[in-house]
């Protein structure tokens, strides 16, 4: 491979994965990935794999598990809003990293602007 034209700087490569990823979401992903949660597997086992960890991640997987149904960020939003008594951008914010994040670890299957379990 040639080098780089006189004056050009170098870069590392970049994975685009991160790319695609908000910081405050690739950084809640960078999270799940180390602490070795199994969520993908304990969400599709009816199990919450947030029960001692991440209070507003731990909300969505109860709904999903107990609702069985699709969620929409609008309802997730507003059951922050209520459970943390948050301000409607903040809850926002919240629930847009979480379905995110979700679904970049293949946690859930999005359709539609909603939510769900992913079944295998």
């Amino acid at each position: 491979m040639p080098d780089a034209p006189k004056g050009a700087t170098k870069t590392s490569p970049v994975n685009p994965g991160e790319l695609a990823l908000p910081k405050k979401t690739q950084e809640l992903v960078d999270r799940l990935d180390r602490s070795n949660l199994n969520v993908t597997e304990k969400l599709q086992k009816g199990e919450n794999p947030f029960a001692g960890t991440l209070p507003f991640m731990r909300i969505v997987a109860h709904l999903l598990i107990k609702l069985d149904r699709p969620l929409t960020r609008q309802f997730v939003a507003a059951a922050f809003m209520t459970k943390f008594d948050w301000q409607q951008n903040t809850a926002d914010a919240h629930a847009r990293m979480a379905f995110q994040a979700l679904e970049h670890i293949g946690a859930v299957r999005e359709m539609n602007g909603t939510i769900q379990i992913k079944r295998t």
